[in-house]
């Protein structure tokens, strides 16, 4: 029989002056990191260097340079880094509840569909393409 590990409850506050928590993680040798984990946030990660092996929720999948992911709330989610040992690894992670957005939503019709999508979405989209440039690039500031 098969045990899987409950994952740990991450609180993360963002500083006093600001709605959305905000990390730059840059680490030499990450290989030792292995934390199965969930926010009750929502979580945009994108991974300017680094590769190896991204868990989310039952999924397995590779991640690479350039990855760039939005996770929902709760979803159970780990990376490991054991083919990146000994190299450089750097991500930007940006944590927010989505009641930042809701007189947002409320005041653009328009944006229904957007307020939909975050909450039916249920554990992560993978931007590519045009939009995921996009967003790098604004990530990077």
């Amino acid at each position: 029989m098969t045990r899987y590990r409950k994952p740990l409850f991450e609180s993360l506050t963002p500083d006093i002056e600001s709605s959305i928590y905000i990390s730059h993680q840059f680490e030499k040798d990450v290989s030792r990191k292995d934390y199965w984990h969930f926010h009750n946030a929502y979580e945009l990660v994108f991974v300017t260097s680094g590769k190896g092996k991204r868990f989310i929720d039952q999924k397995v999948s590779e991640y690479r340079n350039g990855d760039l992911l939005l996770l929902s709330p709760n979803t159970p989610h780990n990376t490991l880094f054991k083919e990146h040992t000994g190299k450089t690894f750097e991500q930007y992670v940006i944590l927010f509840d989505l009641s930042i957005f809701k007189r947002f939503f409320a005041a653009c019709k328009e944006f229904n569909h957007i307020g939909r999508l975050f909450h039916n979405m249920g554990g992560a989209i993978a931007f590519e393409g045009n939009t995921k440039k996009k967003l790098a690039n604004r990530l990077k500031r």
